[in-house]
């Protein structure tokens, strides 16, 4: 019987450790988002947008503070928006196309009741 107690104690006391060496979790890292002016942004940013992206109008940018992007700009050519990343030193992180969302027209619901006869 003694034994039994023993290792309850024991479990117990490796639980209650365990427990107190446990990082609480904390909500996602919070990412701040400045609005800049174009003209702010770094020459590296405005050469690749000028070379790689010919004939599209810088609109938005972006200042970020979440790992390792730092600048986010749109630009947009035809209401066609492509999201544009760079880090810090202006270096091409990667980019994202606006998904167009094709909604069809609302129809009302055509809910029939039967007949009576």
């Amino acid at each position: 019987m003694k034994k039994i107690v023993i290792v309850l104690i024991i479990a117990l006391s490796v639980t209650f450790v365990n427990a107190q060496n446990t990082k609480p979790t904390t909500p996602a890292a919070q990412t701040s988002k400045t609005a800049i002016k174009v003209a702010e942004l770094q020459k590296p940013i405005t050469d690749n947008i000028t070379k790689d992206y010919v004939g599209y109008k810088t609109t938005e940018a972006y200042k970020v503070d979440k790992g390792e992007i730092a600048y986010e700009v749109v630009v947009e050519k035809d209401a066609k928006k492509v999201y544009l990343f760079y880090d810090k030193t202006g270096k091409f992180i990667r980019k994202k196309n606006q998904v167009e969302a094709k909604i069809a027209p609302a129809t009302p619901n055509k809910t029939t009741t039967p007949k009576k006869k």
